[in-house]
């Protein structure tokens, strides 16, 4: 089988839930994912069994921006909490996934959130982290990219923030490998259902490498896409995050294990920049 087609393969958009801030972003994500992969989305909400344990300290108290004096909380409480949030990740799941007449399902699970994840996720899901981006939360985005499962067919990082979704292109990230093929593929389908230009970001050391890639692209690309090439040489993340941020992408397509996503610093770099859900493929 052609690895360009695996993608056509992925049956299951893994959605990991412990939070209602901005799970819109997370869910939306996904159901674009899904609609061009024909996918099913298995979202699931996950009760933190480390809030479980502190809620039973006798000094835990919890303060919300709208009630400024501090509650007591109780392992009882926390479950109701858990439970009101469950909900509102469960209808926002529907509302989405059931206007892209996609496929979904939905639990509750109790236990740590990354190793849940790992659980459920099999091979060929693509996992979608709901993460924060700005400031110290990237570390932690980084570190959870790098503990993925060597067999998922990719990780999409919803970086949670302020923005409202971006109507701009989608962002394809190729440096030549077998794997930038396939960002270009999945990116150029992603443009087409969306209606939006495709953007190619070839990351290469020479003229004639950058040359090589843009030409594989065409034959990936269709021939109605609207499509715009922008070159740039591997181990420099400013300017390939400068690019990004000034073409305001929809999505972005990368390569989890090629460049320029496997070195850290590059990674976070773009990640930052980018106000759009970035989908990182693996390697198969």
């Amino acid at each position: 089988m052609n690895n360009l087609n695996r993608d056509h393969d992925v049956r299951r958009i893994v959605v990991g839930l412990r939070s209602a801030s901005n799970v819109d972003r997370a869910i939306a994500a996904a159901t674009v994912l899904a609609s061009v992969t024909e996918a099913t989305i298995v979202g699931f909400f996950v009760q933190e069994e480390i809030m479980l344990d502190l809620a039973e300290f006798p000094f835990a108290r919890v303060l919300n921006f709208d009630h400024p004096q501090p509650r007591k909380i109780s392992r009882q409480s926390m479950h109701e909490a858990f439970a009101r949030t469950a909900a509102v990740c469960k209808q926002a799941l529907s509302s989405h996934a059931g206007k892209a007449r996609v496929s979904w399902s939905f639990s509750i699970r109790q236990g740590d959130f990354n190793a849940t994840v790992e659980a459920i996720a099999g091979s060929g899901d693509y996992v979608v982290l709901p993460s924060e981006t700005r400031g110290i939360g990237i570390q932690a985005v980084i570190a959870a990219l790098r503990m993925m499962p060597a067999n998922i067919a990719g990780v999409v990082v919803a970086g949670l923030d302020d923005a409202s979704r971006s109507p701009g292109p989608v962002v394809a990230i190729d440096d030549g490998d077998e794997t930038g093929a396939r960002t270009v593929a999945l990116a150029a389908r992603l443009a087409t259902a969306q209606g939006r230009s495709l953007h190619l970001f070839t990351v290469a050391a020479t003229d004639a490498d950058a040359d090589r890639i843009e030409a594989r692209a065409a034959t990936l690309i269709g021939s109605r896409q609207v499509t715009v090439t922008h070159r740039y040489a591997p181990g420099f993340p400013q300017p390939i995050a400068a690019g990004i941020a000034h073409v305001a992408p929809s999505f972005v397509v990368g390569d989890l294990d090629g460049e320029p996503f496997r070195d850290d610093r590059v990674a976070t770099s773009i990640l930052r920049a980018a106000k759009a859900p970035v989908l990182l493929l693996r390697k198969i």
